[in-house]
């Protein structure tokens, strides 16, 4: 199983929420297989701490479990950015959306937002790239943002190679296309061969 998530915001606030976020995930070990069910839970536990301050954060996540000896992915995704999928037999990137289409809302903002679990087969070879929305929220110099389908189009050129070169040489793209080289945000990549 792979965890990713984001937060609104820096500092002592943004990093307690973390610490958390991280102690409620591991606590739930026997929802682990179920990513829908997990992310229910963790949402739940997430907004009764949160309602007691007052205030909300906005935590985008995404998790996943995949089966190596079915080939079988299950995943859920709480307002995150849709992890990309890489056939790498056939050269295809494929973006991990929902089985109903619909994007769920982040986490701590609803009681019970129903996440899905969705499934997809997996192949010898495939690569499963997550991220955090700070990877492609880049301007140039005339302004204009590297986009999501900018940033399937260059993993697509590039996903035969292994994950540390693929992201190494996705962020040498960033800040060539960034107008000062830098990421206005902070950035995560995890990726899964």
């Amino acid at each position: 199983g792979v965890f990713i998530c984001d937060l609104t915001g820096h500092g002592v606030r943004a990093a307690l929420v973390t610490a958390m976020i991280r102690a409620m995930s591991e606590a739930l070990t026997q929802l682990a297989h179920d990513p829908g069910m997990f992310l229910r839970k963790l949402n739940a536990d997430l907004c009764s701490i949160l309602k007691s301050t007052g205030s909300p954060m906005l935590t985008t996540a995404f998790y996943l479990v995949a089966d190596w000896q079915t080939g079988v992915l299950r995943f859920a995704n709480a307002g995150h950015p849709k992890p990309l999928l890489a056939h790498r037999a056939d050269n295809r990137i494929e973006l991990l959306l929902n089985a109903s289409g619909k994007s769920q809302p982040a986490l701590g903002l609803f009681d019970n937002p129903p996440y899905e679990t969705t499934e997809m087969k997996i192949a010898p070879g495939d690569f499963v790239m997550l991220f955090t929305d700070g990877l492609y929220e880049v301007q140039d110099e005339q302004h204009e943002l590297y986009t999501q389908a900018m940033l399937v189009a260059d993993v697509a050129k590039r996903a035969q190679l292994p994950a540390s070169e693929l992201f190494d040489e996705l962020i040498e793209r960033m800040q060539r296309f960034s107008a000062d080289g830098k990421f206005s945000d902070d950035v995560c990549m995890v990726g899964i061969e």
